[in-house]
Order: C-alpha cells, then structure tokens, then sequence
C-alpha cells in the first residue's frame, strides 16, 4: 500500500462513525439468551476453562419513563438493567442519584474510531471506539463494535448488534489474572446460533474443595463469588472487614457437592459498605479458604 493509499484509510476511518450501522445495538428481549466460555491467563495454580450463561428473564419501566430489559445474573459484564436503541447502549444504575437511581450511556454508537467517551460505569471511566466493521458470526453477517475501557481498571469488549456481547477480555488493573470471555452460542428470538453441546455446567461435580478469586475484582456494586465442595457438607461463606468483623452472610447451610456462585453487593440491607479492603471465608468441615475482595466506589 502507498503513502497516498495508506492516508486515504485512515481518514476515512477517522470519519466513519458507528451511526453508519443504524440499528439496534442489542437483540433484546425476553428469553434471549447467551453462553461464554471463560479462559483464565497468568493463573497460578491454572484454572481450567469455565461457563457462565446470561439470559433476558422480563422487563420493567423506570421512573424515567424507559424500559429496560433483566438481566440475569446481574453483574459488571452485561448489568442488571440494560437498554439500547440505534444511538447508545445504556445501563440503569440504582445507586446513584441518592439511590432513587439513574441512567448511564456506556457505548455512543455515534462516536468515530479513535474517539474516547466519558462515563461512570462502575471503574470505567472512559470507553474508546477501536474498530467498527461487518464480519460473518454464527454463519450470519453482522456488525461488530470493539471498545477498550479505561479507568481504575482496563478491558476489551466487542459486540455485534446482532448477538450481543461477543468477546471481554478482563485485565483488571494490569496486576491481576486476566479472563478471556468469548461468546460460544446464544439463543435469539427463539432461534439458536453456535454450538453450545460442549458448554460444561457449571456445577459440574469437583473432586475437592475450592475457593475461587471473585468477578470482578474490584467491584461495584455487585461481584460473584464461586466455589467448590467434593462432598456433601455444611458450610458457611462470610464477608469479614478487615477488623475482623463479620459483614455478610452468603452461605449458611449443608451443601450437596458440585460447584456453586453467590453474588455479593455493595450495599448489606440498607447500609452501603465503604470503599475498602474485604475478605471472604469458606468453611466446611477442615477447609478454610479466605480470599481478598477490593470495593471501589
């Protein structure tokens, strides 16, 4: 390619803008549903791969007039309450706003390639257009919009207006372990795309007890916690500050084996926890497992 040619590229790429793609950001509705599998990078020990499933469970009207679509779970990756049209793609966040909540715009589908964008998306700070162009999915033509998000901690995230959230790659503040989410199959309007008979269950029965690190790590304002018995048992998985004392409660009870998530949020009842150094425990039986949890607010 020459000089000339070379120049051309880049000026149009610096023009074009996602509003050339004008549809709907997300396929939303009730009963959609996606499923990713989870490599893990620089673990040590190494984690084997993992599942993890979303799905669109109802729909609600917020006291803005807009309807939003539930998500569940509800987590930093996909929120609880999402909403989109041809412009944006925006999250509802019931925190804010002296808790009566608020809407957050976290992709501007008008923006060039190159353009960063100003948001509040738990420690996302900033949200940058990568790459925008047409690809083939699932065996079906769609478009994709690559973002990198910036802020207290960093990632990847692709989607196509077509099939949602098609890639995360989580690298937190750089210190951590990095988690590459990649989009295996989902189901649309009834209609199933990409193979999901090799998707894993989560709870898969393990051969011995663990405790997983959380997702994500920070968070706010909801994190998961996982973990894993070999056998049925009585256990119990705390939050502690780091006085010592108990927080939360997440788990109480005799557990059969296999292996199971909790979500942990910022807010215990009607107390917001503050911003801090955490720790969660699992007992059962011998086993104590006790990991860090950071909340940023």
């Amino acid at each position: 390619m020459n000089k000339n040619t070379y120049l051309s590229v880049i000026l149009f790429l610096g023009l074009f803008s996602a509003n050339n793609f004008a549809q709907s950001a997300f396929p939303l509705e009730v009963g959609n549903t996606w499923y990713y599998e989870i490599t893990y990078e620089f673990y040590y020990p190494p984690r084997p791969p993992s599942y993890y499933t979303y799905k669109v469970v109802d729909d609600t009207i917020m006291i803005n007039g807009k309807r939003y679509w539930i998500i569940d779970p509800g987590d930093m990756l996909w929120g609880r309450y999402i909403r989109s049209d041809t412009q944006s793609v925006y999250y509802w966040e019931p925190n804010c706003n002296n808790g009566n909540g608020c809407e957050l715009e976290v992709f501007n589908l008008n923006n060039s390639i190159g353009e960063d964008d100003t948001i509040n998306w738990g420690d996302y700070l900033f949200a940058t257009l990568q790459g925008l162009y047409q690809t083939t999915l699932f065996n079906h033509s769609t478009n994709i919009y690559e973002y990198f998000l910036g802020g207290l901690i960093f990632s990847y995230i692709s989607f196509s207006n077509k099939f949602g959230y098609t890639s995360f790659y989580y690298m937190g503040d750089y210190q951590y372990e990095r988690d590459n989410w990649q989009l295996k199959g989902c189901i649309i309007s009834d209609t199933l795309y990409g193979e999901m008979t090799d998707v894993e269950p989560v709870n898969e029965i393990p051969n011995k007890m663990d405790l997983f690190q959380n997702y994500p790590n920070p968070f706010n304002p909801t994190t998961s916690i996982q973990y894993a018995i070999g056998s049925e048992q009585f256990i119990t998985l705390k939050v502690y500050d780091v006085l010592g004392n108990e927080v939360s409660t997440l788990v109480n009870e005799e557990k059969p084996a296999g292996e199971y998530k909790v979500k942990f949020q910022s807010s215990v009842g009607n107390q917001q926890l503050a911003s801090g150094i955490y720790f969660y425990q699992l007992k059962a039986g011998d086993f104590i497992s006790t990991k860090k949890i950071i909340l940023i607010k």
